[in-house]
């Protein structure tokens, strides 16, 4: 079985995010130099970092198909068979995308990071969760909570 998702190169998002931070820094800071208000300054900046995390995820994102096939788990170019696999963790970031992290019995973790737009990481989830019943599953874990 199959699945196609979105999937996040967390270099590429933590290098546009690098880029366009001056976007929503420096805006801000122009308006309130020129005699605009603060709270005028501060909402347009608040504005300016949500659009700036819309963007950074639009640029990191790319197409990809899980597959869950005989005894074997792939995406994007990676391959896990099922018998390495020890346990498979769950991570809500929420702040914008979930991570499923497969466990490998060699200690080696290997993570899917999936946007939650749209869905897209609850697909995922459940799609991992309903064809892996035989793996353990760690509880999930909300990072921010």
């Amino acid at each position: 079985m199959s699945i196609k998702l979105y999937a996040l190169n967390l270099n590429k998002l933590y290098f546009a995010l690098v880029l366009l931070s001056p976007l929503w820094i420096a805006v801000p800071v122009f308006i309130q130099r020129n005699g605009g208000s603060q709270i005028l300054a501060i909402i347009i900046g608040l504005l300016l970092l949500t659009v700036t995390g819309v963007i950074a995820q639009k640029i990191a994102r790319k197409q990809i198909e899980l597959k869950i096939e005989d005894k074997t788990v792939s995406f994007d170019e990676i391959s896990i068979p099922t018998n390495d696999l020890q346990s498979i963790k769950i991570n809500k970031t929420g702040i914008g995308m979930s991570a499923i992290e497969f466990n490998l019995k060699t200690g080696k973790k290997i993570s899917l990071n999936l946007p939650n737009l749209k869905r897209n990481s609850d697909k995922g989830i459940a799609f991992v969760e309903k064809n892996l019943v035989e793996i353990e599953f760690i509880a999930p874990e909300d990072l921010l909570g």
